[in-house]
């Protein structure tokens, strides 16, 4: 989809314009708008997401934003339950709370599991939580992590109820989490000092801010897939180096073939060479590199990203 269009506005008027698109395949969808005017310097951009669930596929999801439950909680400390007297307001996901009422905070979802989220795993994947969280699904814990800013992911096959209604507890404490000092200073009636006597690295964005910041998905996922994967292309060398790390859930050894195709609007125009085959031990993970020239890789011209023309490649993995 791509339109070019010259509007007049008179001065202070505004006027409205819609547009139809299809969705991509890939369950996510960016929609960029470019404004420019002989007038002004710079173009205005405005870039939209828009986000649906997957229903087929390796890896279905659905995609958990919307409407959650949220209460702060006293003190620096989050405790394993919300506080017995804990005042639920309804709040939506994605979006980040002022920590002038706490520094510590609870968020609470009940959903009917879709028909899709059924298998060998389950993964709740998280975006972004300021800063540190605690993950409970039906009352059990699955996992936690300081990494806020960043994404991650916890598996919760074990607490998961396919076809059933779920609660996921989500426990969350702001920046405190980095900085047992400044965690004494809260207790003594002082005022924190951020980026004080800090044990990691926090983001500006948490200094006043918690709670989930960025979308949530619960996607279902074989026992054997594709845990994480590194593209690092070289305009000056030419180059594209692939890095793929595996893992195996399973407690037996697993052979794969692993084959990948560079897409461009959802069309073929190479790939990273011969399928191959890795062995993937049980409970472990094993990482499988490719390495070539640009060249070889892509057949025909390659599209450079700049941003009046956005182009993005899509690496498509089958395992």
């Amino acid at each position: 989809f791509k339109k070019d269009e010259q509007v007049t506005i008179p001065p202070g008027d505004k006027i409205t314009k819609s547009y139809e698109f299809d969705q991509s395949d890939y369950g996510t969808s960016r929609f960029t708008l470019v404004a420019s005017s002989s007038e002004y310097y710079a173009p205005l951009r405005l870039v939209k997401y828009y986000v649906e669930d997957r229903m087929t596929g390796a890896r279905p999801n659905t995609c958990l934003n919307g409407e959650w439950e949220m209460c702060y909680a006293p003190g620096v400390e989050l405790g394993q339950t919300p506080p017995q007297d804990a005042k639920w307001e309804k709040v939506m996901v994605p979006s980040l709370q002022p920590t002038l009422k706490g520094h510590c905070a609870w968020y609470r979802k009940t959903f009917q599991a879709p028909a899709q989220i059924h298998g060998e795993r389950a993964v709740l994947r998280f975006d972004e939580i300021l800063t540190e969280a605690h993950i409970f699904v039906n009352g059990k814990p699955v996992g936690e992590f300081r990494h806020g800013p960043e994404r991650n992911e916890v598996d919760v096959t074990a607490a998961f109820l396919p076809g059933q209604k779920n609660e996921i507890l989500v426990g969350v404490r702001d920046w405190l989490a980095y900085s047992a000092k400044n965690r004494h200073r809260v207790l003594n009636h002082e005022d924190p000092i951020y980026k004080d006597s800090m044990e990691d690295i926090a983001e500006y964005s948490a200094a006043s801010s918690i709670g989930i910041g960025s979308s949530v998905y619960l996607e279902a996922r074989p026992a054997v897939s594709v845990d994480d994967v590194t593209v690092v292309t070289s305009v000056r060398n030419k180059t594209l180096d692939v890095k793929y790390r595996l893992i195996n859930t399973t407690a037996a050894d697993q052979d794969v073939t692993l084959s990948a195709a560079i897409l461009d609007e959802g069309k073929p125009v190479g790939s990273l060479g011969k399928t191959v085959t890795v062995k993937v031990p049980a409970g472990k993970t094993v990482e499988q590199s490719f390495d070539l020239p640009w060249k070889d890789a892509v057949s025909g011209e390659v599209k450079m990203w700049w941003p009046e023309s956005p182009n993005l490649y899509v690496l498509a993995t089958d395992l």
